[in-house]
């Protein structure tokens, strides 16, 4: 679908906000949402009004004394999904069918409306969620109840062990989830609960792209919705924890949980990976898609550093052919100027914490979970052999743990890939 200068364009439903000297304009249906300039609002403005494309370019220079391309303009938003129509045809029925930019995502718990949440991010609700955070980490000091890796093996039996141990962490991750997307609508923003991948790790998470529409204040909400239930569950186990006898089941369950439900909050400082605290750096940084910026950076050192030895090669074969010839400029020169420079330092941060976690994985947690899963392979054998049930029972939850977090991880992992191929 081309407009052409006598076009007269249609929208879909646009939100438009004004955040930091920038309009932010998209879709809340689909959570296709992009940063533009004041002159493209204003021609997104004009073309709203009916105005045809011509007209719009000859108001538009007017306005700001420019020389506007309008209709590389308008083709651009026809790919980003915003276009319903172009001189009143429709964009779904021709030119090629919707594409993917335009096809909506559906919401998880699409029952549950804002009016549902929002009084949990009160003031009110703060400080009494705080002030329960606060004498729960309290009481675990004074107790001395602060787990160790000891909490862990809460149960004699290493299969039922792992099993209860999966139930309480994924429950919490749900419950972690669910307070992102809960944040998420009552700021009126759809939100969708799926799984994905961080690097080495299989992860839970929670999409709300339409949550740019939302102000700074909803975003940082939604953000930090999920660590806020989790030092909620913490607090809560060491109160369990503290109020029982050390031997008693309970209290050793609460241990467990709060290891593990610890493990998962400190893993979000890892900003490297997108995760909760990552989100928060960007809006505190102001920057709107660090993660990608700094990935568009280290595309583009690789591209220089292979473009260099090639060049080396030709030198050396008397080609004369120069370095770095097509590479092109650095990616982080056509971002702002204010977020030029927290790219160039999370773009290091990127490459040494990926160094690391790949390192991790293959020396430690690769062979852990191979060995793991021969061991348990070996000891079911055993078992089967010797006729021992509960020991077979036992070995085979262990393995089913082990295997079946594997399993889920790859194919999460390859669903991505075909998504990411499928998008691009």
């Amino acid at each position: 679908m081309t407009a052409g200068p006598d076009s007269v364009v249609t929208f879909h439903e646009l939100v438009t906000r004004r955040e930091d000297g920038e309009w932010i304009v998209g879709r809340a249906a689909t959570g296709e949402f992009v940063e533009l300039p004041e002159e493209a609002k204003t021609i997104i403005d004009l073309l709203a009004e009916g105005r045809t494309v011509a007209e719009a370019k000859r108001e538009a220079d007017r306005r700001h004394e420019d020389d506007l391309d309008v209709v590389d303009f308008v083709a651009d938003l026809v790919e980003l999904g915003f276009v319903a129509a172009v001189g009143g045809r429709d964009r779904d029925r021709h030119g090629g069918g919707p594409g993917p930019a335009t096809a909506p995502r559906q919401a998880s718990l699409a029952w549950l409306r804002p009016g549902h949440v929002r009084w949990v991010f009160t003031p009110r609700v703060g400080l009494a969620v705080t002030a329960f955070i606060i004498a729960g980490l309290v009481q675990g000091v004074r107790h001395e109840v602060l787990p160790t890796y000891h909490s862990f093996f809460a149960l004699s039996h290493p299969g039922l062990n792992a099993l209860i141990a999966v139930v309480l962490v994924w429950s919490n991750v749900a419950l972690h989830e669910f307070w992102h997307l809960a944040a998420a609508r009552a700021a009126g923003v759809d939100a969708r609960i799926g799984f994905g991948t961080r690097l080495t790790f299989l992860v839970a998470q929670t999409s709300a792209p339409g949550l740019w529409a939302a102000e700074r204040r909803a975003r940082m909400r939604f953000h930090l919705a999920g660590m806020a239930s989790d030092l909620t569950v913490v607090a809560g186990c060491l109160l369990v924890a503290s109020s029982t006898a050390a031997s008693s089941l309970p209290h050793r369950l609460a241990e467990l949980l709060t290891l593990s439900v610890l493990f998962s909050f400190l893993a979000q400082f890892a900003i490297y990976m997108r995760t909760d605290v990552y989100l928060v750096v960007q809006e505190l940084t102001r920057c709107k898609n660090l993660y990608g910026d700094a990935m568009a950076r280290i595309r583009w050192y690789v591209t220089r550093i292979r473009a260099r030895r090639g060049g080396d090669q030709s030198a050396g074969a008397g080609l004369g052919v120069g370095v770095g010839v097509g590479v092109g400029p650095d990616p982080v020169l056509a971002i702002p100027r204010r977020e030029q420079r927290t790219v160039r330092v999370y773009t290091v941060a990127v490459v040494i914490g990926t160094v690391l976690t790949l390192a991790q994985f293959a020396v430690l947690q690769l062979p852990i979970v191979a060995m793991t899963v021969y061991r348990s392979a070996k000891e079911l054998a055993a078992s089967l052999s010797a006729g021992s049930l509960p020991q077979a029972a036992d070995g085979t939850l262990v393995f089913a743990v082990v295997v079946g977090a594997q399993v889920l991880f790859v194919r999460t992992l390859v669903h991505q890939r075909r998504l990411g191929a499928q998008a691009g």
